[in-house]
């Protein structure tokens, strides 16, 4: 959660971030006048006399809380925010600076539940159900923000960025006509907008809607020209508009503005590839590699760079680096079989497949590849065995039947019969 996000939600919710009043007495006059003057740890002692004086006093305990806080001890600070909960239920300020606390903590999930107590005390707050729903992205909920936010935009639907929290929303979860609409409700509210430009362009783009989203980003960039992020989107869109020349402008712009861009990188090897340039592809790879060794996508773009100039030796190191890096990824198994079988090392290649099959045993096509390498190296049995195999997983392999036919042609050659 950005530190700009964290001021906002403090600007929103003021009463989250102050003393509440309390009943005077020395140590709560005391504590006050010294969270005044910056002296937080005398404020915290005093607070914390107070509070022992009063322990049924919400107030005393949340108090304390906020010179917690400011003092950065937020696990105490939370401890006495729940304190003063359990003594007040309904104080919508403490249930706030509870979800404060846990925000700055990194706990989205605890965030999420103070807001969500908070918005039952004030369900027509709109903005208190925009952070709400802020706290469920974070915390990967997506689904779960979606009609938190749809009831703050039922609220105010004049707010540009509740309009754009719940486009994103809903294009996370693929609901891509519903997000636009949305994310162009929030650029006719904020026409300078980059990020609902953004946005809208990523969904256009998903939906193959690839001339609209070239425009959508060029609004972007405009408005934003040094972002290599959205000169990448813009990249992407080129290249499924098989407009590689451009594309490949639009990459170079991105690792241009931010040299660290690895994805952009990978992108610009991918495109090099694609356009038959595999020494530039390798080069860009390997920069990809250099910033990021454990990026499994630089390591199999490598690979496949190496094949197409027929550096199996090369290729098979880096596709071997790309399995270990992401040993769950059919892509990289499916590339190291291949650079195997081209090096002619069936034997290698019936290991990785049997690993693959290990990790996966319902990938069709590891067991169909298990019967060509075991069939290559004279094992016409298991050959058959792993053929029908993959013919159960996926009874449409043709190439499976052809497999199990020749194997067992073999098998009764072998046998005499």
């Amino acid at each position: 959660m950005s530190r700009v996000r964290q001021r906002e939600a403090e600007a929103l919710f003021p009463m989250a971030t102050c003393l509440l009043p309390v009943p005077a007495s020395d140590a709560a006059d005391r504590g006050r006048a010294l969270l005044e003057r910056g002296e937080l740890e005398a404020a915290e002692a005093a607070l914390q006399e107070a509070a022992r004086l009063d322990p049924r006093r919400a107030a005393a305990r949340h108090n304390l809380g906020v010179v917690l806080d400011r003092q950065a001890k937020y696990a105490a600070a939370a401890a006495a925010f729940r304190e003063a909960i359990r003594l007040a239920p309904d104080a919508v300020a403490s249930h706030l600076a509870l979800a404060l606390v846990s925000r700055r903590r990194g706990l989205w999930s605890e965030e999420a539940t103070a807001y969500r107590a908070a918005a039952r005390l004030r369900p027509d707050d709109a903005h208190l159900l925009g952070e709400l729903a802020r706290a469920l992205s974070a915390d990967g909920r997506f689904a779960d923000a979606i009609p938190v936010l749809q009831q703050a935009v039922g609220l105010a639907a004049d707010q540009a960025d509740l309009q754009l929290e719940l486009g994103i929303a809903l294009g996370r979860q693929g609901r891509h006509l519903e997000a636009e609409a949305h994310l162009r409700e929030a650029i006719r509210l904020a026409v300078d907008n980059v990020v609902a430009h953004a946005n809208l362009a990523l969904g256009l783009g998903r939906q193959g809607r690839y001339r609209e989203a070239e425009a959508a980003y060029r609004e972007a960039i405009r408005l934003d020209p040094l972002s290599a992020r959205l000169q990448r989107g813009l990249g992407v869109t080129y290249f499924f508009e098989r407009d590689y020349a451009r594309a490949e402008a639009a990459f170079r712009a991105a690792v241009r503005m931010r040299p660290d861009y690895v994805t952009a990188h990978i992108d610009l090897g991918d495109l090099l590839n694609e356009r038959g340039r595999y020494a530039e592809a390798a080069a860009a790879f390997r920069e990809a590699i250099r910033l990021n060794p454990r990026s499994a996508p630089a390591a199999r773009g490598l690979g496949s760079a190496l094949v197409s100039q027929s550096l199996f030796a090369e290729a098979e190191a880096a596709y071997r680096e790309a399995l270990r890096l992401k040993p769950d990824d059919s892509r990289n198994h499916f590339s190291l079989w291949d650079v195997l079988e081209k090096q002619g090392k069936y034997a290698e290649a019936t290991a990785a497949y049997r690993a693959a099959i290990a990790v996966k045993p319902d990938l069709a096509e590891a067991h169909s590849r298990l019967g060509r390498a075991l069939y290559r190296i004279g094992q016409f049995a298991e050959a058959a065995r792993a053929y029908r195999e993959a013919l159960r997983l996926n009874p449409e392999d043709a190439d499976a039947r052809a497999g199990l036919e020749r194997a067992q042609e073999m098998q009764q050659t072998a046998t005499g019969r």
